[in-house]
């Protein structure tokens, strides 16, 4: 029986053309229905299209038992398929040799700027195709956020083992909070306050959305992107605060919604390192041979450590 697994944090959001539900109900969630057909008869009418810029790359993964599986990029002015692209066959799956791992990188770089859908289709002859909402690409996008994020192990349903980082462009922006501290104080009997260790750091605001909100759709998939070992918001690492939940910024019978969340830097550095003139934001690591007197993890008395600084 042909299986897909498609996961939700695909960075742009696909639809069964002809959704597979039961005539018996009548809700319309936005995993199975394009986004204008779930804003109730009450709600204010309006479109949302996914901003990409030229310099972005989509990436998608899936798990399928069944192939060729190809993508079209097809202008909305026309419906015109611009491009054919196939995906990769990876490994199969361990659990179950006959379902195998399926990657794409689409650069947009090659495509003008306008807007444009995705269909990804499945099976030779075809068994099914999917949809995607509509994506407005152009040079730049204002108070867009590019994210890019992978994760040390499996997660969320994507197996980042395969060397896999995917990228988000979100509407919002980056608003510093204020510095904090993490403080370690010792008081004595009479009160008397001496400080041990104090650890500054940087609050940051994510404001996503800007003035027009976003489809639930896409806060879930920013929301699973924020759970990464490891994001980066315009390439600079980040993570969320301890504690800190998406805040939701909603306008009665308005189908989309403004969000924030507090994040803190990835490395907590108080200084700033500049290589060739490139300002740095990764972990450093000092490499080091050191005599062990025989008490090496490896054979003999000599052996390397790497320790990881920041």
């Amino acid at each position: 029986m042909p299986t897909l697994y498609f996961p939700h944090l695909t960075p742009v959001q696909f639809y069964q053309d002809v959704p597979d539900t039961n005539p018996q109900y009548n809700s319309r969630l936005f995993d199975d229905w394009y986004f204008v057909n779930t804003i109730l008869p009450w709600e204010q009418r309006t479109k949302f299209e996914q901003l990409w810029q030229t310099s972005d790359t989509i990436y998608i993964q899936l798990q399928s038992t069944y192939g060729p599986i190809n993508l079209q990029v097809i202008s909305e002015i026309d419906d015109a398929v611009i491009n054919t692209l196939p995906f990769v066959q990876g490994l199969p799956n361990v659990n179950d040799p006959s379902l195998f791992i399926y990657e794409i990188a689409v650069p947009l770089n090659i495509y003008d700027p306008g807007c444009y859908y995705l269909k990804i289709t499945f099976g030779d002859p075809i068994i099914l195709t999917l949809r995607s909402e509509m994506i407005n690409l152009s040079e730049v996008h204002e108070n867009t956020l590019l994210l890019a994020f992978n994760h040390r192990k499996f997660y969320a349903d994507i197996i980042w083992e395969t060397g896999l980082t995917m990228q988000l462009r979100i509407p919002g922006t980056l608003k510093f909070k204020g510095p904090a501290s993490k403080d370690t104080i010792y008081i004595d009997q009479v009160y008397n306050a001496q400080m041990i260790r104090s650890l500054p750091y940087k609050v940051w605001r994510l404001h996503i959305g800007a003035a027009e909100g976003i489809p639930d759709y896409l806060i879930e998939k920013i929301l699973i992107a924020l759970g990464c070992s490891n994001l980066l918001i315009d390439g600079k690492g980040y993570t969320k605060n301890e504690g800190a939940a998406l805040e939701a910024n909603e306008e009665e019978d308005y189908p989309m919604r403004g969000w924030t969340i507090e994040l803190l830097p990835k490395i907590n550095r108080l200084q700033r390192i500049f290589e060739n003139d490139d300002e740095q934001d990764t972990f450093f690591a000092v490499m080091s041979n050191s005599d062990s007197k025989g008490f090496s993890t490896e054979e003999g008395a000599d052996e390397t450590i790497v320790i990881d600084v920041i």
